[in-house]
């Protein structure tokens, strides 16, 4: 079955024996193909190894299952693993427990009576991975007046980036970015901002700050408390 086009034609070409095909016409040789030392047809094919995993997320381990595996000409007589991780097992189905939680390349290798195989390979996950850190959120404020920049860059997340920054002014509005500005409303009054970081893996992190604002009549003069 492997063989090319060319070592096929070269085996039927030395197998044959030159002679006459009855009345060619023009009598011209031809070769006569001999197929009986050619020996019996070869036998069907080979084992299929296919297989199922069942993984737990509260724990690193997986349940495998190769009885969907199979051979048209006879019986699987030996079912390989390797884990993914350096060890291996034997059987239709093993369960395999992991060191930690994680992704793996499993993979089956099935031997049937004649000794011919199969593998397949597939990836599977066991156990949930461990929840990334929150990031830390904090800023910065300094007023002119009735507006206030607010700087939120020295805010951090330890096992990545953060992809975002949400304000909320303590006055019904907010905005969005590291580094805002915000005008406020000539009042005399105390407003709580709450800064919320989320990063990359969607975990969040807040910080607040209170601002004393002093209604100056035509506009407000703030300062951080």
């Amino acid at each position: 079955p492997g063989a090319s086009p060319r070592e096929v034609r070269d085996a039927i070409v030395g197998a044959a024996e030159q002679g006459v095909v009855g009345s060619p016409g023009s009598g011209s040789p031809n070769l006569l193909l001999d197929v009986s030392g050619l020996g019996d047809a070869p036998q069907p094919g080979g084992p299929s190894a296919e297989f199922t995993a069942q993984c737990s997320e509260s724990e690193p381990s997986c349940a495998f299952d190769a009885s969907g595996s199979s051979d048209p000409d006879g019986d699987i007589a030996s079912y390989a693993w390797d884990f993914g991780d350096g060890e291996s097992g034997t059987g239709v189905a093993p369960s395999h427990t992991y060191a930690a939680a994680g992704s793996y390349e499993v993979r089956l290798t099935v031997t049937d009576a004649d000794g011919n195989r199969d593998t397949a390979t597939r990836t599977v996950r066991a156990g949930r991975p461990p929840a990334g850190e929150e990031p830390t959120a904090s800023f910065t404020v300094f007023c002119m007046q009735d507006v206030c920049d607010f700087d939120a860059r020295r805010s951090s997340d330890p096992d990545g980036d953060i992809a975002a920054y949400a304000w909320d002014f303590g006055d019904g509005t907010g905005g969005s970015g590291a580094t805002v500005s915000h005008r406020y409303p000539a009042a005399q009054q105390n407003y709580t901002v709450r800064l919320t970081v989320t990063d990359t893996a969607g975990h969040t992190g807040t910080a607040t700050r209170t601002l004393q604002c002093w209604n100056l009549g035509t506009s407000a003069f703030c300062f951080p408390r």
